[in-house]
């Protein structure tokens, strides 16, 4: 974990098998690429902290009722609900 690449108030984080390598959030999914440097890979790559929903005593959502498939080598992201 390393402070935000866009931001220092969030969070960036780098792959340990692949140094240089960082978890990126692009079209809709989860990638590992090379820090090339540019302001889109490392807005791409910023994430914030946020407290959860119990930190504020809400409850528990249920898991996902459907999901998508992802494409080879990539996680899906999107809605539970």
């Amino acid at each position: 974990m390393l402070p935000g690449l866009a931001e220092s108030t969030g969070v960036s984080l780098e792959s340990v098998n692949v140094p240089g390598s960082l978890l990126r959030h692009h079209i809709g999914a989860i990638r590992l690429d090379a820090d090339d440097g540019s302001p889109r890979i490392r807005a791409d790559t910023t994430r914030y902290r946020v407290p959860g929903p119990l930190a504020a005593g809400g409850r528990r959502r249920r898991p996902p009722t459907r999901s998508a498939p992802a494409a080879p080598g990539a996680t899906w992201c999107g809605s539970t609900r």
